[in-house]
């Protein structure tokens, strides 16, 4: 059973990592103007990986591989459908002027899949 100290402990590095990353890509493209989606999707991804980790560990309770099967299949889903929602609200909203603002939503996306990855890696691991 994976501790919710150490789910915590990487959904901070992930978003740590999310906002090196943007500042980072702050020097090479024009994304400062679009802050607003590096927090959007901090927090969207963010609040997902919490709800997975707790799915993840009744998964792991339940000692039933096909239920942590069908979160993993859910948790893609639900990821998938939710950034197409997200960011069509946020293009029919804010109108950007060019398609950048989908490279720091498309960067925090990959950084918090990894760490996804780990935690359900790890889960799935403990659960055999």
């Amino acid at each position: 059973m994976m501790e919710p100290s150490s789910a915590i402990k990487n959904i901070l590095i992930a978003t740590v990592s999310s906002i090196l990353v943007f500042f980072a890509c702050t020097m090479i493209i024009p994304v400062m103007s679009y802050l607003d989606v590096l927090v959007l999707a901090i927090a969207f991804f963010g609040g997902l990986t919490l709800i997975i980790y707790w799915q993840g560990e009744r998964a792991q309770k339940t000692q039933q591989n096909k239920f942590f099967l069908y979160v993993v299949i859910t948790n893609v889903f639900v990821k998938l459908i939710g950034s197409f929602v997200l960011m069509f609200v946020y293009v029919k909203a804010k109108e950007p002027d060019d398609r950048y603002f989908l490279v720091p939503f498309l960067l925090t996306y990959l950084i918090f899949t990894i760490f996804e990855t780990y935690i359900l890696s790890e889960q799935a691991r403990k659960s055999k």
